[in-house]
């Protein structure tokens, strides 16, 4: 049998990508599968719609950060994405200040919520466009008022949707999660390359 060491994989690119965000966690993403990628950051209105829940909104979002970037890169496949973190059906947004990330986490302390993540997957060229969402629960640990100020102090949560990073300091908040840890991180990149793989725009190749 010939050992793995002597034909070596390679993971090939097919098409130039353009990611609609300007996020460096979703930047990272890509990074470290050495995918060759422009960033741009689409100016949409993020506004939620009357009667929409949290997975139509992140959907929506996605699409329209894809749609708005198209037209400035049409030979590209574009990648975006949108990511919401709900509790009780109550979307958590980033903290205004130190005071109200103590109120989000203080909420979350010792409870389960849900984050969900849209993203599209866009190319104009070849008029065809996915959309998909992912869904995470996470168990929050409960834990002492002097614990989310010593978090909180760290100034970490401050521009975090929900106030808490888990690939941060915040992983001690964590208790534990079903589903998608890296969408938790904001990106569901396994579900992302396989429909990468999946539509040809990758592929595996011997060195």
């Amino acid at each position: 049998m010939m050992p793995l060491t002597s034909h070596r994989m390679k993971l090939q690119q097919h098409r130039s990508i353009t990611l609609a965000s300007a996020s460096p966690r979703r930047k990272s993403f890509l990074e470290n599968f050495g995918l060759q990628f422009t960033s741009f950051s689409p100016d949409i209105e993020e506004v939620r719609k009357s009667g929409e829940n949290p997975i139509q909104y992140v959907q929506r979002m996605a699409l329209e950060k894809a749609e708005a970037t198209q037209g400035n890169y049409p030979e590209s496949l574009i990648l975006s994405g949108d990511t919401d973190v709900v509790l009780d059906g109550e979307v958590l947004g980033k903290p205004n200040d130190p005071e109200d990330a103590l109120l989000l986490l203080e909420r979350l302390s010792g409870r389960d919520h849900h984050v969900h993540s849209g993203y599209c997957l866009m190319d104009f060229k070849n008029n065809w466009t996915h959309v998909g969402d992912v869904t995470t629960r996470v168990w929050m640990r409960s834990l002492p008022k002097n614990w989310l100020e010593w978090y909180i102090s760290s100034g970490e949560p401050l521009d975090k949707a929900g106030a808490y990073s888990i690939q941060g300091l915040g992983t001690l908040l964590v208790e534990r999660i079903e589903g998608s840890y890296n969408n938790v991180v904001g990106y569901p990149i396994e579900t992302i390359m396989d429909v990468l793989i999946r539509e040809g725009f990758l592929s595996f190749s011997k060195n």
